[in-house]
């Protein structure tokens, strides 16, 4: 546990790490690549994990998950790790019998020659002074924390497998594979030795108070022994209690239910976390549950800022707003406040939550119904204040991503929308952009190659940091061929083979375009290429007809008809239907066309243009100041 008890850190034989949130959640798995990770500990403060695994690395992560180091032990299989107290120093147990102490950094600072055999297992004491070692010889020794022998403890144990220090750092405990536990003063005497008769002892551990401590043995039994002087009922009841304190803490309904363990402190610490789950029954409409649990939680630790009722109603009426539509919303609030009629509604909170309803709305592709939904609002809540500047951030920020994933027609429509709507509101240069990229291409679209051409000079002259993409030229390449107008643009053909040389799509459209403009020895390499770079067959058999046709002599103008140019613009080419990859909400044929680049073939064509090509299409703003 991290010393906060917020985390459990685990390490298991597949060399993965996995922290857990206090309610058992899985908060995060760190692949350790360690081999077997048999050992994990925390840091003083909660910030370092440590961990040490079977190909002899230690390795140091932040609490987020990120590795911080990787520290070359070489001890073999690193058996143990331990933090000091203050989190400065960690010491670290291996196989070749040798104990390592590290800094805070991940420096080594010294190696200690235990002389143990293997080194099982390493404990600091909670001052942070004294560190105990017990390995296979079967001895235990303590060190000072500047790494000098104290003493060394003839534990005749078989081999140590498990050392621990009780938090007040007076007794060790001891676990050994002949079954015994023993326990040893600060000193280094022996005090008591317990026979668990467990087999083996894997593992010893105290709990906070040091009055229990807990034994794990080969027999898969786990054993409590009563360490202090209880000798009545109460005392072993409370004991128990102190020992469940961080597990009920954070479970306030076990608590309830424990009378025995209902002291002042215990109650007190557990009743912000019966609040919050009380708070999670609101949200949810439980509102009986709810309300009772804030009860229960004012009696443990009583809030003069509580209010038990006006609370449960007010969480779910926000959830209410930010969850549902937003008439429907109001519905269920005016429901609530006539059942609860002495509910005080907070307006700003309810309008807070629906226009984090709203932004969501428009980041699932439903700008009109948040735009409905702010209206809405506005009405049933006139003197309210509405951000309208997030609600159009919003609007841009999809919009602009519309334009990233190549629906650009969909895009400059809602950057449109958004104007009409919030008139004074300045557009980004990035969604200027974007309409600048959207109306070139849908110019071209449409045949009208020269006004897209001066839409793109006007775009680059008012943009110059601007880079526009291998798939972009080639959308344009491919719309003027098709329109017959190649002579317009094969300069742009030109530009989207400069930047993807490798791409057969992109030359099967600049072969064309050369076709149309009389070059028939560079078309005939461009189609060439592009089959021996495709696997559709169909595609393959279609551009070797033309290959055969121009190799022949046969004219571009016979081979390339105008009937045969609007087949290949609308994909039907051949009888082929046209391509229909996926869209948004309220995208139009022309917009699906502009997410497969243009490129409307058959089979594994359209699948290669669809999901690949489009991959990228989207960077067609490229990176710019």
């Amino acid at each position: 546990w991290s010393e906060d008890g917020q985390t459990l850190a685990t390490g298991g034989e597949d060399g993965s790490v996995k922290l857990w949130s206090r309610s058992g959640d899985l908060i995060k798995t760190l692949d350790a690549q360690q081999g077997l990770v048999w050992s994990v500990s925390w840091s003083g403060d909660g910030q370092t994990l440590a961990m040490g695994g079977e190909d002899g690395s230690v390795k140091l992560w932040s609490r987020s998950g990120d590795l911080i180091k990787t520290l070359d032990a070489q001890q073999g299989s690193v058996w143990s790790v331990s933090w000091s107290g203050d989190g400065q120093t960690l010491a670290t147990g291996g196989d070749d019998g040798s104990v390592k102490l590290w800094s805070r950094s991940g420096d080594l600072i010294k190696t200690l020659d235990a002389q143990q055999g293997g080194v099982r297992s390493v404990s600091w004491s909670g001052d942070g002074q004294t560190l105990a070692t017990g390995g296979y010889d079967g001895s235990v020794k303590l060190w000072s924390r500047s790494g000098d022998l104290i003493k060394t403890l003839d534990a005749q144990q078989g081999g140590v497998r498990s050392v621990s220090w009780s938090e007040d750092g007076q007794t060790l405990a001891t676990g050994g594979y002949d079954g015994s536990v023993k326990l040893w003063s600060r000193s280094g005497d022996l005090i008591k030795t317990l026979d668990a008769q467990q087999g083996r002892i894997f593992s010893v551990s105290w709990s906070e108070d040091g009055q229990t401590l807990a034994t794990g043995g080969e027999d898969g039994s786990v054993k409590l022994w009563s360490v202090g002087t209880v000798d009545n009922v109460e005392g072993l009841l409370g004991q128990g209690c102190r020992l469940l304190r961080s597990y009920l803490i954070n479970s306030p309904e076990d608590l309830q239910a424990l009378n025995a363990c209902h002291t002042f402190d215990l109650l007190q610490a557990a009743a912000p976390t019966l609040v919050a789950d009380s708070d999670d029954l609101a949200r949810q409409g439980d509102l009986e549950d709810a309300i009772q649990g804030y009860q229960t939680a004012q009696q443990w630790n009583p809030s003069p800022g509580l209010n038990p009722t006006n609370r449960a109603v007010q969480l779910r009426a926000i959830a209410l707003a930010e969850q549902e539509e937003f008439s429907q919303a109001l519905n269920q609030i005016e429901q609530l406040q006539e059942q609860y009629p002495n509910f005080a509604l907070d307006d700003n909170a309810i309008a807070e939550a629906a226009q984090r309803r709203a932004i969501a709305l428009i980041e699932q592709e439903d700008l009109s119904q948040a735009l409905n939904q702010i209206q809405q609002l506005q009405e049933q809540y006139p003197n309210v204040a509405i951000d309208n500047n997030a609600i159009a951030e919003a609007a841009q920020r999809r919009a602009i991503a519309l334009a990233e994933q190549g629906y650009f027609e969909e895009a400059s429509n809602q950057l449109q929308q958004l104007q009409q709507q919030y008139p004074n509101f300045e557009l980004s240069e990035e969604a200027k952009r974007a309409i600048a990229v959207s109306r070139a291409i849908t110019l071209a679209d449409q045949g009208d190659i020269e006004q897209s051409l001066n839409q793109i000079r006007q775009m680059q002259q008012q943009y110059p940091n601007v880079e526009l993409d291998a798939n972009f030229w080639n959308s344009i390449c491919w719309s003027g061929a098709t329109y017959n107008q190649a002579a317009n643009i094969l300069t742009v053909c030109n530009q989207a083979v400069n930047l993807a040389p490798d791409d057969w799509v992109i030359l099967d459209s600049r072969g064309l375009a050369r076709a149309l403009t009389g070059d028939i020895e560079g078309a005939i390499a461009d189609f060439q290429f592009a089959v021996d770079h495709t696997d559709d067959e169909i595609f393959k058999a279609q551009r070797q007809r033309w290959l055969d046709a121009l190799r022949s002599g046969q004219s571009p103008a016979t081979l390339f008809t105008p009937t045969v140019l609007e087949q290949l613009r609308n994909g039907t080419y051949e009888g082929e239907p046209p391509p229909t990859p996926p869209e948004p909400p309220g995208a139009t044929s022309s917009s699906r066309w502009l997410v497969a680049g243009y490129r409307l073939i058959p089979d594994a064509a359209q699948t290669f243009i669809g999901g690949v090509a489009t991959a990228n299409v989207g960077n067609f703003l490229g990176t710019h100041d």
